[in-house]
C-alpha cells in the first residue's frame, strides 16, 4: 500500500508585501484512504497498466466535471506500492507568471516540493485546468526530476509527451 500526502493549501500570507514568498503548498497526510470505488475496478487496472509502461512518465485522466477524476487518481495512488503526493492545482488558480523567475505560482509549487528528487513513486497532479498549455508543460517539467511517474486529473487532454491519456466515462 502506498504512502499518500496531499498538497495544495497556500501558507500564511508573506510578512514582506512587497517581496512576498513563493507560495509553496505544505504537505500533509493525505486523504483518507479511499473507500471502495464502486465500479472503477476496470479503470483503475488500465491506469496502472498505463503507468507501467516503460515508454509513458504518466497518464492523463480526463473527462467532464464531477465524474470522477480526483477519486480515481486518489484510487491509483493507493494502489501504488512506495510514496505518492498529490497536489491541487486548482489552489493556484488567478495566478499569473511573477516572481524573478517570470513562472506561474503553480510551476513553483511543484518545483519546490518537499521531496528528494526521484523519491516519489506518483505525483498526482490535480484540476490543472486553469492552466495555459504552455504552463502545464512547465509544471510538468518541474515535476520530472520529483517523481517516477505522474498522474494528472484534467478535463480536457492535453498534448504532452510521455503522459498517455485515459478518458474517463460516467458510469451506467
Amino acid at each position: 500500500m502506498s504512502t499518500q500526502r496531499a498538497a495544495g493549501t497556500a501558507g500564511p500570507a508573506p510578512a514582506d508585501p512587497v517581496s512576498p514568498a513563493p507560495r509553496t503548498p505544505p504537505a500533509y497526510p493525505a486523504y483518507p484512504a479511499p473507500a471502495a470505488l464502486v465500479g472503477r475496478d476496470q479503470d483503475i487496472r488500465e491506469v496502472l497498466r498505463l503507468l507501467a509502461e516503460p515508454e509513458v512518465w504518466g497518464a492523463q485522466l480526463h473527462g467532464g466535471p464531477g465524474i470522477g477524476k480526483s477519486r480515481l487518481a486518489r484510487a491509483v495512488a493507493a494502489a501504488v506500492p512506495g510514496e505518492t503526493l498529490t497536489v491541487d492545482l486548482r489552489a493556484y488558480r488567478g495566478g499569473a507568471a511573477d516572481g524573478p523567475e517570470g513562472c506561474h505560482p503553480a510551476v513553483r509549487a511543484v518545483a519546490e516540493l518537499g521531496c528528494e528528487p526521484g523519491r516519489l513513486e506518483l505525483l498526482v497532479l490535480d484540476g490543472p485546468d486553469h492552466l495555459s498549455p504552455t504552463e502545464l508543460r512547465q509544471v510538468l517539467d518541474a515535476a520530472r526530476g520529483r517523481a517516477d511517474r505522474c498522474l494528472v486529473a484534467l478535463r480536457h487532454p492535453a498534448d504532452v509527451p510521455g503522459l498517455r491519456p485515459y478518458r474517463v466515462s460516467a458510469l451506467p
